[in-house]
């Protein structure tokens, strides 16, 4: 199935399911395999640039997570699944405005994973990738159905 065929057959929510289960397993290998230059790169993608969209910023950062784990068969299929939930047809539209802080918070989310990886602690990296994306998924959650309860903190841990 091709790019265009799967936006057709998905939506946000599977995306960001399909994102749950796959990253945290991804920054297990990063944590472990990643070069000191993929580490510094990493470092450097956790922190948004001034000027730079948030969503670019954002792929930035979990691709050169894909690309620590030096495996080019995840790598490519990240991107893949990246390219499907990036396509205009899922994005999640809304009226509320996204909050300023997010950015903020979110680069301090990529901080707490790059640290990890940085520290080769696969543990620590794929909680806190688990703690990013709950977020992540909280956000998509509130902007497709406002009022709705999203999950807690302590659902960031695998059960």
């Amino acid at each position: 199935m091709r790019g265009d065929a799967l936006v057709r057959s998905t939506n946000a929510l599977e995306v960001i399911e399909l994102r749950m289960i796959l990253e945290p397993a991804l920054v297990r290998l990063a944590a472990v395999r990643a070069t000191p230059l993929d580490i510094l790169r990493i470092q450097k993608a956790a922190t948004t640039p001034p000027g730079v969209s948030r969503g670019a910023g954002d792929l930035a950062f979990h691709k050169q997570l894909a690309e620590a784990t030096r495996n080019t068969l995840v790598a490519d299929f990240y991107a893949l699944l990246r390219r499907v939930g990036s396509d205009s047809r899922l994005h999640v539209n809304s009226s509320t405005p996204v909050c300023i802080n997010r950015i903020e918070q979110r680069d301090r989310e990529h901080k707490a994973i790059a640290d990890a990886i940085a520290d080769r602690d696969p543990d620590r990296a794929e909680a806190a990738m688990r703690a990013h994306l709950v977020s992540v998924q909280n956000q998509i959650v509130a902007r497709l159905t406002p009022g709705a309860a999203v999950l807690p903190a302590s659902m960031t841990q695998a059960g």
